[in-house]
């Protein structure tokens, strides 16, 4: 369903048409098959990201199958990103450590000036991985705020700290 769905948000559909697939595919991501949530949301990011972005945050908030590659999304555009800075602050404080790590590396990019404290945070928080996160949003953060240094925040972003925290392939490469 979401590559013949996807098909239609292509360049050749018509606003109605993109706006109806848009819509069937935010249906999907209440689907109770966490598959087809996964290539639901995957095809969205990759075919209409701004348009979905808040339907996909609300998955992602309690979904560490979503949290990962709807955060990299929202961190990756930071127009859009800067809007969710408040709901990323509470999903870095999540009961889930998966979400947690994935927040606070949005976070670091999205808000560098002001994340410190969540960043003490997660350094102190018992969870090893927790922790490993948030030293790396410290990185993320310090490295944006050098002067002529703005490559630098995204390379190091590119850095995954904690590859144990996913099951399964990428999004992306679900819904290709």
């Amino acid at each position: 369903a979401a590559e013949s769905l996807r098909g239609k948000l292509g360049g050749s559909a018509t606003d109605a048409q993109k706006d109806t697939a848009n819509s069937a595919l935010v249906k999907l991501l209440d689907d109770p098959d966490g598959y087809v949530v996964n290539r639901a949301a995957g095809t969205l990011i990759k075919c209409s990201f701004k348009e979905s972005a808040r339907a996909l945050m609300a998955r992602a908030v309690n979904r560490p199958d979503l949290a990962r590659d709807v955060l990299k999304a929202v961190a990756d555009d930071p127009t859009t990103g800067k809007i969710f800075v408040p709901v990323i602050r509470k999903m870095a404080a999540s009961t889930q450590p998966a979400i947690r790590i994935e927040a606070l590396t949005a976070l670091a990019s999205l808000s560098p000036e002001d994340c410190g404290e969540v960043m003490s945070r997660a350094v102190k928080n018992a969870d090893p991985l927790v922790r490993e996160a948030g030293l790396h949003g410290v990185q993320i953060a310090l490295a944006s705020m050098v002067p002529g240094n703005a490559g630098a925040a995204q390379s190091i972003n590119s850095f995954q700290t904690a590859p144990t925290t996913r099951e399964g392939p990428p999004l992306d490469s679900i819904a290709s």
